[in-house]
């Protein structure tokens, strides 16, 4: 019985001992370099994030233009005589503003003898309402004439202005308001009450070519038959685009029919080269 008991036991440890060893022989072995763990998952952007873009610049339209202007001819032999003109404008034309400055410069003279000598120089503000046609302005004037009876006159005017036509290619405006002027250095030094009526339109055939008018009616209030006149027309054509040389040809009317026992008309006929800036 004893020796019964110690095979079964002998079996029993045998039999344990193997499925140990079993055991550890059947076990995953562990690998001899560590695999590197995966990157974390990169979440997609969202649908409703607005896309990344990128915009051409926005070209800047410079709002000022000017022009400088110069003409000039005379002769010398049996008669010398010299005519000179100079002129300089800026303007400036935004969406609801307009500013114009011209300033003009005659002189002539004759075997010695000056016969002209003027400089006139206005300048106006254009204020228009956005979505109409109306506006208001102001505008000042300064004249120098040798051969006036005053020695220099200034004036300046308020009122509404109205667009009819505006274009690309056509402008026609008018005004009408009201002011004072003074002839200093005159019989009539002091300052008049007085109207203005007055209108603008141009017309460009091309981009090289166009043509201009601008007047103006300036009568004293309690004497429509005192007035004054203000004209300008011409015709401009490009020379050169790559020098901004441009040829003008033009009359210039500046009439008081009050002179003072002078001419009440002083009409200038001109052809000027141009150079834009």
């Amino acid at each position: 019985m004893a020796g019964t008991l110690s095979i079964l036991c002998l079996l029993t440890f045998c039999i344990s001992g193997s499925f140990a060893q079993s055991s550890v022989m059947f076990n995953a072995p562990k690998p001899f370099v560590e695999m590197p763990k995966d990157p974390p998952s990169q979440t997609p952007p969202s649908s409703d994030a607005p896309p990344t873009t990128f915009l051409p610049p926005v070209a800047v339209i410079n709002p000022w233009t000017g022009a400088m202007e110069l003409g000039v001819n005379g002769a010398q032999g049996n008669s010398d005589n010299f005519n000179l003109r100079y002129g300089v404008g800026v303007r400036r034309k935004t969406e609801d503003n307009v500013f114009t400055f011209d300033s003009i410069y005659n002189f002539a003279s004759q075997n010695d003898i000056t016969t002209q000598n003027r400089w006139f120089t206005i300048a106006r503000e254009e204020w228009y309402f956005k979505g109409t046609p109306w506006g208001v302005f102001v505008d000042g004037t300064f004249e120098y004439d040798e051969f006036r009876a005053y020695d220099y006159r200034v004036a300046t005017h308020g009122g509404v202005t109205y667009k009819f036509i505006d274009s690309v290619q056509t402008m026609l405006k008018g005004r009408a308001g009201a002011g004072t002027s003074r002839e200093f250095g005159g019989p009539n030094d002091e300052w008049i009450p007085e109207l203005i009526f007055g209108m603008d339109v141009e017309h460009k055939f091309n981009d090289c070519t166009k043509v201009f008018a601008t007047g103006d009616y300036i009568p004293k209030v309690t004497n429509f038959g005192d007035y004054r006149l203000q004209i300008q027309a011409g015709f401009e054509t490009m020379l050169s685009k790559e020098y901004n040389l441009a040829l003008k040809f033009g009359i210039q009317e500046l009439y008081d029919s009050t002179p003072e026992g002078r001419r009440p008309s002083d009409l200038n006929y001109f052809a000027a080269l141009i150079w834009k800036f």
